[in-house]
């Protein structure tokens, strides 16, 4: 069986977080916590849950393909993190 190219896996994997950010929008979660301050006058709570989605989306992309590269590929595990976050964005 052909490999999956990691950049490919890496976007599916923001595909999936970027509707799972959707979905928070929709059931009104971000806009019931945006009237809460994270950091006062910088950052709701609303806008760090969005943000959150972004950073484990690629947290989870870049970890699947750690798993892959063994050897010294740094660049590929945070081109496919920054992908996959891209995406979900």
């Amino acid at each position: 069986m052909k490999k999956e190219n990691f950049i490919w896996s890496a976007a599916k994997t923001g595909l999936v977080g970027g509707t799972i950010a959707v979905f928070l929008c929709l059931i009104g979660m971000v806009e019931i916590f945006s009237k809460r301050d994270v950091i006062e006058g910088i950052i709701t709570l609303g806008q760090f849950v969005l943000f959150a989605t972004f950073v484990v989306s690629g947290l989870i992309a870049a970890r699947q393909k750690s798993d892959e590269f063994i050897q010294n590929k740094n660049t590929k595990i945070m081109i496919a993190g920054a992908t996959a976050g891209f995406f979900t964005g």
